[in-house]
């Protein structure tokens, strides 16, 4: 259930930050669900080491798993929206609401089966999630300073080497958040 909010939250605040006017300032629906994540979803566990997770056959693996989640991405905002709504912002209302979700089995099948072809645990998954997420974002959207200084950030964050397999890997990473925010807001008719 906390992946679901998790995936949720993150779709949220890309979506904010695809709405990120010229002067690369989110709008305040980006701090808003920032805030939500940071509230909602409980203590991290230690995070892994960055350098183990950003590595070509990491970010490979990642990428199979990104592409079965985004056959649910509908199902996950639908059903994180829902349970959100209902549950009047308390995390043990929101997990209770989840829980009662139809959608949700369908989500944890999907999961389950991504991370089987991918290799990864649903912890790695995650954490390269955070940290290919804001990246793709930076390195795609805007003007070229400020791709430049998203480069330039992650680099200093996380090495040129991570930077390296991070660019080879940006056009499918960047075709798969396009996907993925296309079946996150899309209206169904």
């Amino acid at each position: 259930m906390r992946c679901i909010a998790l995936l949720s939250l993150s779709l949220l605040a890309l979506g904010c930050n695809r709405s990120a006017g010229p002067s690369g300032t989110p709008p305040s629906a980006a701090e808003t669900v920032k805030k939500l994540a940071q509230s909602a979803a409980p203590a991290p566990a230690p995070s892994l080491d960055p350098k183990v997770l950003i590595t070509d056959d990491k970010i490979g693996r990642y990428i199979i798993y990104q592409k079965e989640m985004n056959t649910v991405t509908d199902l996950v905002m639908g059903a994180a929206m829902g349970a959100f709504s209902k549950s009047g912002g308390s995390q043990k209302g929101f997990e209770k609401e989840l829980s009662k979700d139809d959608r949700a089995k369908k989500i944890a099948d999907t999961q389950a089966s991504a991370l089987t072809k991918s290799g990864l645990t649903t912890t790695e998954a995650m954490e390269i999630m955070k940290i290919t997420t804001p990246y793709t974002v930076g390195a795609t959207i805007g003007d070229a300073d400020m791709k430049k200084k998203a480069r330039e950030e992650f680099s200093a964050k996380y090495g040129p080497a991570a930077l390296a397999v991070m660019d080879k890997h940006l056009p499918e990473l960047s075709k798969l958040q396009d996907e993925m925010m296309g079946a996150a807001f899309s209206k169904k008719k």
